[in-house]
């Protein structure tokens, strides 16, 4: 009857569709009722082992239109389940730059700030819809830190040499199974089956691995990703969406992984990727992405020529603006014909963090962008799977661009097409932040003409000249395009103070053709060091208007000339790779500074002193430390021993090989000569109890000048303890000496701990006194004293406050050299800062002040505060230096050529302004950013780039000025320019 019914309710079913079930059962006779075509679950031998742990039934997936309670019903004996097909997610929706979904996105302004963009549904690459037929395989090479190669999303898509593969596996078997691996060396590590010079590259080569035992060609095939960032960007160009659950950019692609060194304790990352862009001609690349940067001073010729044979070879190169956020110069973006990307975000809007300025062609994502991870590596942001990551930055920007380029070579366009309609194809700017062209958007790209585009090519720094007839500077043009174009361009200034004596010019340009124009100009009185012009190029496809940078600076050389500048001459000439910097003297500011010259040579330090001696420097014999790698910290003029002598004392810290931080003072006396003198014992102090800073305060005692701070620790040697009590090894901070028996620290009331020194002036740096502050412990309403040191502690008076600051954790720099005084900064407040000043007059006179600042700029917060006077603060955000009116209350903005990772800026001593070493800067050059009539400006004359042989040794004050010192070595001598 049971099967009577079921055969009824089959032939009812039979326009249902059909489901499936799992079936439990031992019993094949009801299965093959259910589902002739069932499918056993566990083969035979997995049935036996289930059983061996206790599970009996046999597991059938059947196929059936009966619905499941009729099945329960029919077979009471069988247990029936769903089979509920999991469906695994794809992380296509996180992909934003693909297909925006204009949400709200909430952002950290600070730790504890946040505001909510609205992103702009139309601000992705603008994907095409269509279906598009990219026939060609193309081939990207990524130089960069490396490729996951197992990675589930890129194994289909990762260059693979299958000769060289089969051969690379076969030496790794030969290693493992043989004791002699000279045997496998000599029979595999220099087999090179497809003859491009690389033996046994499979996937790639390895720039930063050590080579294979008798190859002489730098790294080995073995490719792997510790950092990650090469394995991400790779998935930005290349990920498959059927081995992955995220779509790459391009279609159709080939990568061809380079790993190079991106970090400092490598040997020559610059030659490696040198290298690197070598294998990628060699190996057919045809898109070489470098989401890498550096700045002038590690530019070199060898990779100008490397990439200029790239590019003559019509290889496409993209590579990344960089992060900080500035305008200047950084490399290999600055070339000539590369494509210099920039970063968006969400919105549409350049990002805090992106490079911007003439050097940077286009705009791409580059906020959040999610790709893939390391297997191996657990990602941070995206926790959903460790496969895949956000990440930030200009690196991600390039990716998408190259892969963007790839797919229009894919369809068929020349390398010259493509680069024109990727360019000329991006969106109108919606910002001026003096990129060439706007946010980058492919299916605009794929329908806009390559006739013509004529192109500044000046990305770099234009300088401006001076001949016989005045100022003038030079600009180049080339034609992009694939057709011969005419073209008018019009520069005109965007600064009142320069005037254009001659601007229109008709040209006629065939492809790839360059062209120089030179523009006379008159300056203003007031020279600044940069300008701006627009260039409109009006041709017969449309109106380009892009933004040309010039800058008025100063060469430093040995034979300028100058009523500013001054000449000193050495007695000898020092010898290569010594740097030198000023001694700082305590005693005596008027005079000319003395130097130190040192280097170090294997590990081994070499020092000189330059001895200033009626308007020549005399120079010491070679000192040699004999501690390996020791790491110079201040170099100081100080009478240590009350003879009224100075002395020679230079700091410097090495660790003993049990790890312990030492660190050592060396003393020349005034004929340059080491003396007998111990400041502390052994003249070491070994930084166990608590550490001593590189810049401590030199407090008088009666056995002369001793380095003094006060820092977090364990007790010293108490001063005058009873030699009945025990000292105890609390922790706690401490006012901290060194004498001649070691480390000391003053008793102070037992309910206070110190918390800073003030800020010397200049006569009590020469007389070894200063203030510090305490704190009464306990409660959350602190109470703060002020005490004064003059070889005695004496306890002044309470510091009041109007209104609360915490002291605690602030630290404070100097607000007036005239008299002991110091500002202290509170973290930032929603991107603001509450700046507290306090200076001590005469009698112990205490004045206190606190300053709001306001930060106006958008997801910026202020970082550093550089200068404070009564009239203005100096202060940087992130990425800008900001001067503030205190009477008006209104900001004023520079872009910063640097970030705030750390301090770079010295801050002048007789001048109301800040300097930036050649150094820090981007392009080498020295900068000066000086208040000037409730303005921060930047002065041609005070920018300068050493040449010839000078070096910039940094910013010295004499006779209460500021200089910038130089050394031009070769021509033996150092020049002072009066600031």
């Amino acid at each position: 009857m049971r099967i009577v019914i079921l055969a009824i309710i089959l032939s009812l079913s039979n326009l249902c569709l059909a489901e499936s079930f799992y079936a439990y059962t031992d019993n094949q006779n009801t299965i093959d009722n259910i589902d002739p075509k069932a499918v056993k679950v566990f083969s035979q031998k997995e049935v036996e082992t289930l059983r061996s742990i206790g599970v009996t039934h046999n597991l059938y997936r059947v196929n059936t239109t009966v619905p499941l309670e009729i099945l329960i019903k029919s077979y009471p004996s069988v247990k029936f389940e769903n089979i509920n097909h999991i469906k695994f997610e794809n992380y296509r929706s996180f992909q934003w730059y693909l297909n925006n979904p204009g949400w709200d996105i909430l952002r950290w302004i600070t730790d504890i700030d946040t505001e909510t963009i609205q992103a702009n549904p139309n601000e992705d690459i603008n994907y095409p819809t269509q279906e598009l037929d990219y026939k060609q395989k193309i081939k990207v090479a990524i130089i960069d830190s490396g490729v996951d190669l197992n990675h589930p999303a890129l194994k289909t898509s990762i260059l693979t040499n299958e000769m060289e593969c089969k051969l690379l596996a076969e030496y790794k078997s030969c290693i493992e199974a043989t004791t002699d691996k000279n045997i496998c060396h000599e029979k595999y590590s220099k087999q090179d089956a497809n003859k491009n010079g690389y033996p046994l590259d499979c996937h790639g080569w390895n720039f930063s691995a050590k080579s294979f035992p008798g190859v002489e060609i730098t790294g080995s095939p073995e490719i792997n990703d510790e950092n990650g960032h090469g394995t991400h960007v790779s998935g930005i160009i290349a990920a498959q969406s059927k081995n992955g659950l995220i779509q790459g950019v391009a279609r159709n692609v080939e990568i061809i992984p380079i790993q190079v060194a991106l970090n400092s304790s490598a040997d020559s990352p610059i030659e490696n990727m040198a290298k690197g862009l070598l294998y990628a001609i060699k190996n057919g690349a045809q898109v070489v992405n470098m989401s890498l940067g550096w700045k002038f001073q590690y530019d070199s010729k060898i990779m100008r020529e490397m990439v200029a044979a790239a590019i003559k070879r019509n290889i496409l190169i993209v590579v990344a603006a960089g992060n900080d956020s500035h305008s200047d110069v950084s490399f290999p973006c600055a070339y000539n014909d590369v494509i210099c990307v920039g970063a968006h975000d969400e919105s549409g809007e350049l990002t805090n963090f992106s490079n911007k300025g003439t050097q940077v062609d286009i705009i791409a994502p580059g906020k959040s962008i999610l790709s893939t991870w390391p297997t191996n590596k657990r990602s941070k942001r995206f926790t959903q799977d460790n496969n895949y990551e956000y990440l930030s930055g200009t690196s991600q920007a390039a990716p998408i661009t190259a892969g963007v380029l790839a797919n229009l070579l894919s369809l068929g366009n020349t390398p010259q097409e493509a680069r024109v309609k990727l360019l000329k194809g991006a969106r109108s700017k919606i910002n001026d932040h003096h990129i060439r062209f706007g946010n980058l958007d492919y299916d605009q790209a794929l329908t806009t003409s390559a006739n013509s585009l004529i192109f500044p090519l000046n990305k770099s720094i234009s300088f401006i000249k001076k001949d016989t007839r005045g100022y003038y500077f030079e600009i180049e043009f080339k034609n992009y395009g694939t057709k011969s174009t005419h073209a008018q361009i019009d520069i005109n200034s965007r600064s009142e103070d320069v005037e254009i004596l001659s601007n229109e010019r008709p040209i006629q340009l065939e492809p790839n053709d360059v062209i120089k124009l030179k523009y006379r100009i008159k300056l203003g009185q007031n020279i600044k060091s940069t300008y701006l012009f627009n260039a409109k190029v009006k041709d017969n496809s449309g109106v380009y208007n892009y933004i040309i940078k010039t800058q008025k600076i100063r060469f430093i050389h040995p034979k300028i000339e100058a009523q500013d500048i001054e000449h000193l001459q050495l007695e000898n000439e020092l010898g290569e790779q010594y740097t030198i910097r000023p001694f700082v003297n305590i005693h005596n500011k008027d005079t000319y500074p003395d130097f130190v010259a040192h280097k170090q040579v294997s590990g081994t330090g070499h020092l000189k002193i330059l001895k200033y001696d009626n308007g020549s420097y005399k120079q010491s014999k070679n000192y040699i430390i004999k501690e390996k790698y020791a790491v110079i910290l201040n170099f100081y003029r100080v009478d240590i021993d009350n003879d009224t002598k100075s002395e020679y004392v230079i700091l410097y810290v090495y660790n003993k090989k049990d790890g312990t931080k030492i660190t050592k003072f060396l003393i020349l006396d005034e004929q340059l000569k080491p003396k007998r003198t111990l400041l502390t014992t052994k003249n070491e102090f070994e930084n166990t109890k608590t550490y001593m800073p590189g810049k401590p305060a030199w407090a008088k005692t009666k056995n002369g000048f001793r380095p003094t701070w006060i820092g977090f620790g364990e007790n010293g040697s108490p001063l005058n303890h009873s030699p009945w009590e025990s000292p105890t090894s609390s922790e706690s901070n401490y006012l901290y000496q060194l004498n001649t028996q070691g480390l000391i620290h003053y008793d102070l009331d037992r309910e206070e701990i110190p918390l800073h020194i003030i800020p010397q002036s200049a006569d009590q740096i020469s007389k070894g006194h200063f203030y510090f502050i305490t704190a009464k412990k306990g409660g959350f309403i602190k109470r703060y004293f002020l005490y004064h040191y003059n070889g005695n502690i004496t306890k002044i008076k309470e510091i009041k406050l109007d209104q609360y600051f915490d002291m605690m954790f602030a630290r404070p720099l100097p607000y007036n050299s005239n008299y002991p005084s110091g500002y202290f900064t509170e973290a930032s407040n929603n991107g603001s800062q509450i700046i507290f000043t306090l200076s001590i007059g005469e009698n112990h006179q205490v004045k206190t002040e606190l300053i709001r600042l306001p930060n106006v700029l958008k997801s910026e917060n202020i970082k550093y505060i550089h200068l404070v006077t009564p009239r203005v603060v100096i202060f940087q955000t992130e990425h800008q230096v900001g001067l503030y009116n205190r009477a008006t209350e209104s900001v004023e903005f520079q872009e910063s050529k640097v970030n705030t990772r750390r301090r770079r800026h010295k801050l002048l001593v007789s001048n109301n302004g800040i300097f930036l070493p050649p150094a820090e800067d981007p392009s080498y050059i020295s900068e000066v950013l000086i208040e000037d009539n409730l303005s921060l400006i930047s002065p041609a004359r005070m920018r300068t780039l050493a040449i010839q042989g000078c070096e910039t040794v940094g910013i010295i004050n004499k006779n209460e000025s500021d200089y910038i010192a130089y050394n031009c070595n070769k021509d033996k001598k150092i020049l002072f320019l009066e600031l």
